[in-house]
């Protein structure tokens, strides 16, 4: 994706809160302001794109019809940011410990996995956590995944309800095809670590958002 840096104007410099829309536009910060981001699926090149920005141009003008300021955007100096993010097939970010895929595959590739039964924790590798694929607005929900992820790490009172939590689950992918009845894949790095200690979370067997 591309970020692209504008300089500010008389009315922009007095933004003084980000505005998000099908992007977002951040506030003035030594004069300038960032406006994106791009999103392009399987996209690895770093060069600037001329489309991109004035991509980035048209989106804000495009959601701010009766606003006269968003002409005031000038993206002519191609002044830009270009990065890989990754991000998840469901655009949720990735929070939580790891499940251990390989042990899952044993307990439930034969008799499946029935979102109607009691289903027993999932295995997990002990202290070993994930916080990932922010690509899709990770801006809004970096700073609410860490404050999880330490809860979570700390035993602490978490801040999220139970269904939020199981929709940002590392395992939910795996949920969902044993919920399918499909086999899961072997995880070559799964077996390295066979001698990692196991615990257990909630099952997420029933959960009627997050898992299915």
């Amino acid at each position: 994706g591309q970020v692209s840096h504008i300089p500010t104007t008389t009315t922009l410099s007095q933004l003084n809160t980000v505005l998000c829309y099908d992007g977002y536009l951040t506030p003035p910060h030594h004069s300038q302001h960032c406006i994106g981001a791009s999103y392009g699926r399987n996209q690895t090149s770093l060069a600037f794109s001329a489309e991109e920005q004035t991509h980035n141009q048209a989106r804000l003008q495009a959601c701010l019809p009766d606003q006269g300021w968003p002409s005031e955007v000038d993206v002519s100096a191609n002044d830009a940011r270009v990065g890989v993010r990754c991000a998840s097939r469901d655009h949720l970010p990735v929070v939580g410990p790891v499940v251990r895929v390989t042990a899952l595959t044993e307990r439930y590739d034969s008799t499946g996995l029935d979102a109607q039964q009691p289903a027993a924790p999932l295995p997990l590798y002990r202290g070993l956590y994930v916080l990932g694929a922010l690509g899709s607005r990770g801006l809004c929900t970096a700073s609410l995944c860490g404050e999880l992820l330490a809860s979570e790490i700390c035993g602490d009172p978490l801040p999220l309800a139970t269904d939020l939590l199981e929709a940002l689950h590392p395992a939910r992918y795996w949920v969902r095809k044993l919920l399918k009845g499909k086999p899961l894949p072997s995880i070559k790095g799964d077996q390295r670590l066979a001698n990692v200690d196991v615990a257990h979370t909630p099952s997420l067997a029933k959960s009627p958002d997050g898992c299915r």
